[in-house]
């Protein structure tokens, strides 16, 4: 089970630190299907992954989105916040960025994934999603700011 918390709660020990985009194009944004050689196969999520040493959040993003969808993220690259994310085994932040886009781009993926989608708010409801990605959402979208 995944608790996700906006203050860093007791006991936390987080060595790992983590990015995510929603990537947004008109009213939808990317989901990316896990392929199914990597932790939990067939679930969706946003891009994003574990930074490197040495690496600023920015700099993590950036790579993550290019390394899986092929995007080059440019000046709209926001960042909304950081959350904390508490599993059985293991604590860790997660930076959370958003990127509007202009016009459809074209996708390549990684490896790591096997398709993707422009889904809606309400159709990220039909996808088996990586756990925590659905509280990530409402956090940022309906607490913060509106899609």
């Amino acid at each position: 089970m995944v608790k996700i918390y906006q203050t860093i709660p007791c006991n936390f020990d987080s060595s790992i630190q983590v990015v995510s985009c929603f990537v947004h194009f008109s009213k939808s944004f990317i989901l990316l299907e896990r392929a199914s050689n990597e932790a939990d196969p067939g679930a969706w999520g946003i891009p994003g992954g574990k930074m490197e040493e040495q690496e600023s959040p920015f700099q993590a993003m950036k790579r993550e989105l290019f390394e899986e969808t092929s995007l080059e993220a440019n000046m709209s690259l926001r960042m909304l916040g950081s959350l904390f994310f508490r599993r059985p085994a293991i604590d860790y932040t997660l930076q959370v960025f958003e990127l509007q886009l202009k016009e459809p781009p074209k996708i390549y993926l990684s490896e790591e994934h096997s398709s993707y989608e422009w889904v809606t708010p309400l159709q990220m409801k039909e996808f088996k999603l990586i756990p925590g990605t659905i509280q990530v959402y409402r956090y940022f979208y309906q607490n913060v700011r509106s899609l």
